[in-house]
């Protein structure tokens, strides 16, 4: 899903949430009845301070932080989680004006 490592340091800098409609093709009348579907949930468990990561399934378990992909795409890498955030992540400057940039 996401093999992107600025976007991943940059949902945990800025504490935001990823939802992720899987398993539903291209259909984007399908991927809106899904994240309709657990909105609820989604929303009861999203907090300020914890950026998560919503895969959302026809089953979906919680909502997973984005240093888990990091780490996992660290390992792949061969490197470790703090040295690949620490080269993917965007200096202060650039997260104030884009942060994917």
């Amino acid at each position: 899903m996401l093999n992107q490592e600025k976007e991943l340091a940059v949902l945990g800098f800025t504490h935001l949430s990823l939802i992720a409609p899987n398993a539903v093709g291209h259909d984007p009348i399908r991927s809106t009845g899904l994240v309709l579907a657990h909105i609820e949930d989604i929303a009861a468990q999203t907090t300020p301070k914890r950026p998560q990561i919503w895969k959302l399934h026809r089953r979906t378990s919680k909502g997973s932080h984005p240093d888990q992909y990091l780490e996992a795409r660290a390992e792949r890498l061969g490197t470790t989680a703090i040295a690949l955030r620490k080269s993917a992540s965007p200096s202060r400057k650039v997260l104030e004006t884009d942060p994917l940039a």
